[in-house]
């Protein structure tokens, strides 16, 4: 979008920036989302991996913004 290329649709991440070339229509009364992680067997260290980044942007984004 900030390219020129179309219209797109995003979801408000806390803590990001938005680019001065994109405009923000806020889309009020969605209900929030939760976001989990479901495997079978044993974890790889590529899915640990991806399991503690998840953990830590979540405590980030539940951190009172200012």
């Amino acid at each position: 979008v900030a390219s020129g290329l179309g219209t797109g649709l995003s979801v408000a991440v806390p803590n990001q920036s938005i680019s001065s070339k994109v405009r923000v229509v806020p889309l009020a009364g969605f209900p929030s989302i939760l976001i989990g992680a479901l495997w079978r067997g044993k974890t790889t260290p590529l899915l640990q991996v991806f399991l503690d980044e998840l953990q830590v942007r979540a405590k980030q984004m539940a951190k009172p913004q200012p």
